[in-house]
């Protein structure tokens, strides 16, 4: 590679955005695969590397990439891993719930502001249609329609992955329908393999 050619691509960002894309593909990949023989646990364990490799590819892309490239860097990664997923969920599995970058790369408000605004329009028919959803098991909810609440709750977790409020709605459920044993279970089964604070908070909403 010649020196011009090479310094336009470090001015653009090209060459930095397909070394990191290849990164995101690595990480992909980890996910799509399923380590044969092994328990829930270790499989849990071995999705979070992945998720933390994933990460930490979009928290080096706001350090290293400029404003504009690092935009189409967000899209592409929104893009592909609608792709190689074959989802376009907005929530996700118990066992990635809650992990973020170790060291979030810091970046100017009109920056994250502008990235956080585009992510929400490209999750927008998504977003539409899960609050359609959720309502309908808000309504059942404050109806005291327990099993029916239920049900639709599975529906949704089942179209959508996990989410802080899916989890805390069936575990309150389970307490509703005079299953204690069974929300301890629950806990039990989010808590396997989780980060940081999710035993915690899994606990704490069963004590509530």
């Amino acid at each position: 590679m010649t020196t011009k050619k090479k310094q336009l691509q470090d001015k653009s960002g090209s060459g930095v955005a397909e070394g990191l894309k290849n990164r995101v593909r690595g990480a992909i990949a980890s996910l799509k695969t399923v380590p044969s023989g092994k328990d829930p646990e270790q499989k849990w364990v071995a999705d979070q590397r992945a998720a933390g490799a994933l990460n930490k590819a979009l928290s080096d892309a706001r350090k290293r990439l400029p404003a504009g490239p690092l935009r189409r860097f967000e899209v592409w990664v929104d893009e592909f891993t609608k792709a190689q997923l074959q989802a376009e969920r907005i929530g996700t599995t118990t066992a990635l719930l809650g992990i973020l970058p170790k060291k979030p790369a810091a970046l100017p408000l009109l920056h994250s502001l502008l990235s956080a605004r585009e992510e929400l329009l490209r999750a927008k028919r998504m977003l539409n249609l899960y609050c359609t959803r959720a309502a309908v098991v808000r309504d059942l909810l404050l109806g005291e329609q327990w099993c029916e609440a239920d049900r639709a709750l599975n529906e949704v977790t089942a179209e959508f992955g996990y989410s802080y409020w899916a989890i805390e709605s069936k575990i309150a459920l389970q307490h509703y329908l005079g299953n204690a044993a069974g929300a301890k279970d629950s806990v039990r089964k989010f808590s396997a393999g989780s980060l940081g604070l999710n035993k915690f908070y899994f606990y704490h909403v069963v004590v509530k």
